[in-house]
């Protein structure tokens, strides 16, 4: 069959634990497409040079590149957030406000925050990167996001959904201000919800810590911190602020979880694996199992 590609033809095997092959169009036969009733009946040897790429075109995901006409949707560089819009929105920008992800993350979308409030309870805060401002709805960029709907992730490379240019202007990065869109929790100190406040916010991102940090502050909070074992902190916060804000988080993430529990929910652990992949065809060379700690829970609230 042929392909979206017209220098590629679609091969589908027989044995449909197979996926189906993008072979290049100079290694069929001639006439390929024109008479392809030739070759219905005709069985091919083949061989899969790129599992990642086969993967892709088994479960049909569009990983295209964004065409250079959709830079004009693009924000424009370098971008400030104007006086008038902070005004419209919550200003938390004074907030200890920080993100937690994989070591070696950029793509920030998510950050956290908690703080005690005067008549003992806590105030939670979740703020998700306010990707809808820069992406305006209707524009042929927003057809292809959608049309993209979602990340890929693979073993060895992630297909963005949004431009790798929009990803860096809406990534929480420490030190800049960001738009965003908060969810603020009260809680008692046992989990129970007594209000939610939702707001479009402006936030500036204390410090990028890692699960590996914040997985030390649980397992040790009165560590006295040292500049060189966490990245800078920003805004005058102190890695004490930081320690008390994680284990707040993971009190309230026990009790959470605790209550679902009790409730019937159901827990799967499964081992998660990592691949190593031989560089040369894309194939798996070696394998370990992925360590999931306390760090790596996130609050949830229903």
């Amino acid at each position: 069959m042929s392909d979206r590609n017209p220098n590629f033809a679609l091969f589908s095997p027989r044995d449909s634990r197979i996926p189906r092959i993008r072979i290049p169009m100079g290694n069929c036969p001639k006439n390929f497409i024109k008479e392809a009733a030739r070759y219905e009946n005709i069985l091919f040897l083949a061989k899969i040079t790129f599992w990642s790429d086969a993967l892709l075109l088994e479960n049909d995901l569009d990983v295209e590149p964004f065409s250079d006409n959709l830079h004009q949707f693009y924000p424009k560089t370098p971008y400030h957030i104007s006086e008038e819009e902070i005004r419209k929105r919550t200003d938390l920008r004074k907030e200890c406000i920080f993100t937690i992800d994989p070591l070696t993350a950029r793509d920030l979308d998510d950050a956290v925050s908690c703080k005690e409030l005067k008549n003992g309870n806590l105030e939670i805060g979740v703020h998700i990167s306010d990707v809808t401002f820069f992406l305006e709805e209707g524009t042929p960029l927003d057809e292809v996001v959608r049309k993209k709907a979602t990340s890929i992730y693979l073993v060895d490379n992630v297909y963005h959904m949004l431009p790798r240019e929009m990803c860096m202007f809406c990534s929480l990065l420490p030190g800049v201000d960001k738009l965003a869109f908060s969810v603020l929790f009260e809680m008692t100190r046992e989990g129970e919800v007594v209000s939610r406040t939702f707001a479009r916010s402006v936030i500036n991102s204390c410090v990028q810590l890692a699960y590996e940090h914040a997985q030390v502050m649980i397992e040790y909070p009165k560590k006295e911190w040292s500049a060189s074992e966490l990245p800078e902190i920003k805004g005058g916060f102190q890695p004490s602020q930081l320690s008390e804000v994680v284990n707040h988080l993971h009190h309230i993430a026990l009790k959470l979880r605790s209550k679902r529990f009790e409730n019937g929910a159901l827990r799967i652990d499964q081992t998660k694996l990592i691949f190593l992949l031989d560089p040369s065809n894309g194939a798996p060379a070696a394998f370990n199992t992925y360590i999931n700690k306390e760090s790596h829970r996130r609050v949830r609230v229903r």
